[in-house]
């Protein structure tokens, strides 16, 4: 039974609750007001829906609802898909009693609202999104294990090691190629159907999984050229506009599920500070969390694993924290653990100790690095990552900042050579208002920009009929083409030097999502205009 009436809510609360009632309808929704100690003040709906049976006013709610904790600074935020137990998740939504809703310090300071909402009927939704990545994953290891069968021949002739490396390296960026080709015409097709069904929200939602399957396997061709990148020490990074918003949804509905199954609560914030878009390794980040919230998951048995994601403007700083419950790690194993091979005491779990260290490299290749805070033993882990990155400003904040560059589309050569690609880019380039021309050849990309000075040239670098589209994107630049050039390649993001050193503007590996090209189309434009 409830002790507060709706009427005895903040404003705040009084409209939150009625918007989550009609999603949830009436015994879908519970509001608890806790005051500064996490004591329970009194409640609005039915506490044992939610497996708080026991709730008596004053008690502290922590005891019954270990997820409830560490709001003091927190400010007004929303926790997706908090495991309750029993298998059971909600949306919980924090109100603080006083202060604005930035965040200050202060506004803890009276107690909370906390509103929780059911979100079983989502969660149901992810699990069968889970399902589809699992099954693709599936198909694309049993790709992954041909292609080690492939090179494991090449590696019986010792004495040819360095002759059979090479060969290897060719192989994979081979399969690389002729993957990740179709993989640009999935997603961006993809891409297309789901603005075609706008309004048509379950085919939309299929649609996505089709371009989530096509990323998941384009992230498996990158961990297997990892394997052979590793022979030489070298970690490469390719910065690329990437939504980080959309990458953690994308994270919480693969992990959210995998922690529910352990019983353990998982919640994911993300400052409302974050740009729309960084200009950064979009791959390399899912790479390094899933390798740390994966872990988290693994050796955490009770409470729950959270992700919080923080911008930093003034130093154009991406920091992304995982925290968990588990054990913790003993302050003289602490940086044992970003050793290779080394697993600081947790040898008895399955993995091969590379993780940890492979991420630092990463993170370090993208300007920052990974630490591990200090925590008492049996208090859990932090692991913070912090990566420079540079922010994508939108077409609003331009305006708004009175800088506006306009931009009007023009004219776009495209070097393409895969037919299915070359009419994905005519569609969307056209939509977006550019007037787009082909070739398939890198020797007639070069006469027709000398025919057309276009605005801008979009070539990739595989063009494989006379010169490679590389050697073109340099002949352009010595004839005296001053427009724009943005290069693409299938094969393999160790090029993008060469790429910049041939006098391209920006380099992209494929897949790439129609919308990350177009904003990037423009970013290189405006760049130009102004300088």
């Amino acid at each position: 039974m409830s002790t507060l009436a709706l009427e005895q809510l903040p404003p705040a609360a009084q409209e939150l609750h009625h918007q989550l009632r009609e999603q949830c309808g009436e015994s879908g929704v519970l509001c608890l007001s806790l005051d500064k100690r996490y004591a329970v003040r009194g409640w609005l709906g039915e506490p044992g829906r939610f497996g708080l049976g026991d709730l008596v006013r004053g008690m502290d709610v922590r005891a019954g609802a270990p997820y409830l904790d560490h709001f003091d600074d927190a400010g007004r935020l929303t926790l997706p898909f908090v495991n309750i137990g029993d298998h059971r998740a909600v949306h919980l939504h924090v109100l603080p009693d006083a202060g604005d809703e930035q965040g200050e310090a202060e506004a803890a300071s009276d107690g909370w609202h906390v509103l929780f909402a059911d979100a079983d009927v989502e969660l149901v939704r992810e699990r069968d999104v889970q399902q589809r990545e699992n099954e693709a994953r599936a198909r694309t290891q049993r790709l992954q294990g041909r292609l080690v069968e492939a090179t494991a021949q090449g590696q019986l002739w010792r004495d040819q090691a360095e002759q059979a490396r090479a060969a290897t390296w060719r192989l994979a960026g081979m399969l690389s190629h002729e993957l990740r080709t179709p993989l640009s015409a999935i997603a961006g097709y993809a891409s297309l159907l789901e603005q075609a069904l706008e309004g048509a929200p379950e085919q939309r939602d299929q649609a996505r999984v089709i371009s989530r399957s096509a990323a998941h396997i384009a992230g498996l061709i990158e961990a297997t050229l990892e394997q052979y990148r590793r022979d030489s020490a070298e970690v490469s990074v390719h910065p690329q506009p990437t939504d980080v918003r959309a990458l953690v949804s994308h994270l919480t509905a693969l992990m959210a599920p995998l922690a529910a199954d352990k019983a353990l609560g998982f919640a994911a914030y993300v400052s409302p500070e974050l740009p729309e878009r960084l200009h950064v390794d979009g791959m390399r980040l899912r790479q390094m969390l899933l390798n740390l919230l994966g872990n988290a998951v693994k050796y955490t048995e009770e409470g729950g694993v959270r992700l919080d994601v923080h911008w930093h403007h003034e130093q154009h700083l991406l920091q992304l924290a995982v925290a968990d419950t588990g054990p913790g790690i003993a302050p003289a194993l602490r940086e044992r653990v970003f050793e290779p091979f080394d697993r600081a005491g947790r040898e008895g779990r399955d993995g091969t100790g590379l993780g940890l260290h492979i991420s630092r490299l990463i993170a370090e290749r993208m300007g920052g690095g990974i630490t591990l805070d200090d925590t008492a033993p049996g208090e859990g882990s932090r692991f913070v990552i912090q990566i420079v990155a540079n922010a994508i400003a939108t077409d609003a904040e331009i305006e708004a900042s009175g800088e506006q560059i306009d931009v009007e589309p023009g004219e776009v050569l495209v070097g393409e050579d895969d037919p299915d690609l070359a009419a994905l880019f005519r569609i969307f380039l056209s939509r977006a208002g550019f007037t787009p021309s082909f070739v398939s050849r890198a020797d007639d990309l070069v006469a027709a920009v000398r025919g057309q000075a276009p605005q801008l040239v979009l070539v990739d670098l595989n063009l494989e009929a006379g010169d490679d589209g590389l050697e073109a994107a340099r002949r352009v630049r010595e004839d005296g083409y001053e427009g724009a050039v943005v290069a693409m390649s299938a094969t393999d993001v160790s090029i993008r030097e060469d790429a910049l050193a041939a006098g391209c503007d920006e380099f992209l590996v494929k897949p790439i999502p129609p919308e990350d090209l177009l904003a990037l189309m423009f970013e290189v434009l405006r760049r130009r205009a102004t300088a």
